[in-house]
């Protein structure tokens, strides 16, 4: 390797690391923006910037049309012995009205966006809606507090709350997504979930197949804050719904 190569590769590496430890107020705590009505989109950062934006725009349209009104149904399977509880792997859909998705692209508005190498971030609220000076401020994971949430749902009259972590995958994108995704699923097992049941016990050993069904509709679900363990590369999500 050529002189200067290797230090050069380090530095390019090492700020890679520390900018992706970076992101807007208003994307880790959403929930206390104070705008009625807002999501955010997300996108894989390409070459052009303005065309990450505009993918951005549009994703969260469609991530506000899932949470404005969504039918989730299916199940998953698990298999508990003595040595621990296994996921067997999940069947689970999810449908909603994608005819609204162009009424959000008229209702919202882009209010801030955010790129690092990885990833397109973008803010969409209602029209009327300006960001305070603060809530635009870049923030240092590394400087805050691990939230409380992470160990216990938070409590509040008129909402029910669920989380959900996922690893980081090629994609930071996917990430943020799956980890909405199995928030929405978490919150429906809430609300309503049958459970079907087979067990095997003999004199050494005991075991349960189990599997959850479940049929919910979801209405004006929001994300509340976002946290990533930056140590173990696990993304988490907080979101709510009103009861």
């Amino acid at each position: 390797m050529k002189k200067g190569i290797f230090p050069l590769l380090f530095l390019l590496f090492f700020s890679t690391v520390i900018f992706s430890q970076h992101y807007p107020y208003w994307f880790i705590y959403p929930g206390k923006v104070g705008c009625d009505e807002y999501e955010v989109g997300y996108s894989t950062t390409g070459y052009y910037e303005d065309s990450s934006k505009v993918v951005a725009f549009k994703n969260g349209c469609v991530n506000h049309a899932r949470n404005a009104y969504l039918k989730i149904e299916g199940g998953q399977g698990f298999w508990e012995t003595e040595n621990g509880t296994y996921w067997m792997g999940e069947k689970i859909s999810e449908s909603f009205d994608t005819a609204s998705i162009q009424i959000y692209k008229e209702k919202l508005k882009l209010v801030s966006t955010f790129s690092n190498d990885e990833i397109t971030l973008a803010l969409l609220c209602s029209s009327d809606f300006e960001l305070l000076p603060h809530q635009n401020q870049i923030l240092d994971l590394n400087d805050l507090k691990t939230p409380n949430w992470l160990d216990k749902l938070p409590s509040s009259t008129g909402y029910m709350y669920a989380i959900a972590m996922t690893p980081k995958y090629y994609y930071e994108t996917s990430s943020w997504l799956e980890a909405e995704r199995q928030a929405r699923i978490n919150l429906a097992r809430q609300i309503s979930v049958k459970i079907k049941s087979e067990q095997k016990v003999n004199i050494s050993e005991g075991q349960e197949i189990r599997d959850e069904e479940f049929s919910v509709v979801l209405r004006n679900v929001s994300v509340v804050e976002r946290w990533i363990d930056t140590k173990r590369n696990i993304f988490y999500v907080l979101i709510k719904m009103p009861i």
